[in-house]
């Protein structure tokens, strides 16, 4: 029954007898894989989700809200004016009841789509929640969030009670009312600033967390930098590896997807470190939460031309054992390596040493259900 209410949640109630049919194949086609899902995934409700943060659009500033905004009336109350050419006192407060509906609206839009923008993070997975709690203060993020969304519904308050004030208003006492309400409408943003500012700036670390999908079964490529991991995972996968312009820069974790019948494998490249965990860099200390909450395997790459030295290769692969699920050592560059060095490698270790064939053959396994 929760398969089913999770697949609801995803794909929605079917409509007619089409819709029902398609679901319903969906459901047998995810019965049949379902055992071969991350269990955590089904214990925090996802299947398939798709965890975004590029998309969230920049955070405009107070000023730049009420700008729009304050635009919206002068407009509205223009084309109220040109309905309506008399002078008449009914008239000019009909001009003013239009700008106080267009900046008010114009505000609680604005104000409503920031709240909107950024994600439930009651809803967050283990992992994202952990990520957030690394990098951002997930309780100041709740508080400013909750702070504009109550803004936005005040904008409406302080259009009904000015929109009395006018309907009640003297001719003379007309334009008061609407500079009082102009006012207030800017302060009430204007507060909001700091709490807009410290969005943006969220927003800015957000971007660089790594797009996970949910409910795929998920590989993490670790290793040292430059040891040929992105290598690794652009030959497996159609991801073209984003690096910075010198080496031992990624700039961010590289993921893509392999396609194997009906199963979709995700590999996630994740550089490793030796120092402790408060001294590793932004995308060091994401790839250890990628490792500890949401790898079901992992291929460790390893580089006997040692641009890092061996010892610590093996010192690192040997941290690997800690997350509990499956390693698989692959030897980069083996192709320009004499033969005789990767075979006394593999006496000395006692290590089983994968081929990139090797790879392939068990990633096809694991594909199948």
């Amino acid at each position: 029954m929760k398969l089913i209410s999770l697949l609801f949640s995803t794909w929605g109630w079917p409509q007619g007898s089409t819709s029902r049919n398609r679901f319903f194949g969906r459901y047998l086609a995810v019965v049949k894989i379902w055992p071969f899902f991350n269990r955590k995934c089904l214990k925090e409700g996802a299947v398939f989700k798709w965890m975004s943060f590029q998309d969230i659009p920049p955070v405009e500033s107070g000023t730049h809200i009420i700008d729009v905004a304050f635009k919206k009336g002068k407009l509205a109350a223009s084309h109220q004016a040109q309905k309506n050419k008399t002078k008449d006192l009914l008239a000019v407060k009909r001009k003013e009841l239009a700008r106080f509906e267009a900046v008010a609206g114009s505000l609680q839009e604005q104000l409503s789509k920031i709240v909107r923008s950024f994600p439930a993070f009651d809803g967050l997975t283990e992992f994202y929640e952990e990520l957030f709690g690394c990098f951002l203060d997930i309780s100041q993020l709740r508080k400013d969030l909750s702070a504009i969304s109550w803004a936005a519904q005040k904008t409406r308050e302080f259009q009904r009670e000015y929109g009395q004030k006018v309907r009640g208003a003297e001719r003379e006492r007309i334009e008061k009312v609407r500079g009082a309400f102009l006012g207030r409408m800017a302060s009430l943003v204007k507060r909001l600033e700091k709490k807009l500012l410290g969005l943006e700036d969220a927003r800015k670390v957000m971007r660089g967390f790594p797009q996970l999908k949910e409910g795929l079964f998920t590989i993490a490529i670790a290793g040292f930098p430059n040891v040929g991991k992105s290598t690794l995972l652009g030959k497996l996968t159609p991801a073209r590896p984003e690096v910075g312009s010198y080496a031992f820069t990624t700039k961010r974790l590289n993921v893509g997807y392999l396609q194997i019948g009906a199963r979709r494998l995700q590999f996630v490249d994740t550089p490793g470190s030796l120092n402790r965990f408060d001294r590793l860099n932004v995308i060091e200390k994401q790839a250890v939460l990628v490792l500890k909450y949401r790898a079901d395997a992992i291929v460790f790459v390893l580089d006997l031309s040692e641009p890092y030295p061996l010892k610590d290769q093996m010192k690192l692969l040997k941290e690997m054992d800690e997350y509990g699920v499956p390693v698989w050592v692959y030897l980069s560059k083996r192709d320009i390596l004499p033969e005789k060095d990767v075979k006394g490698f593999v006496k000395r270790s006692g290590l089983k040493v994968l081929k990139y064939e090797d790879l392939v053959d068990i990633l096809a396994k694991k594909a199948k259900f």
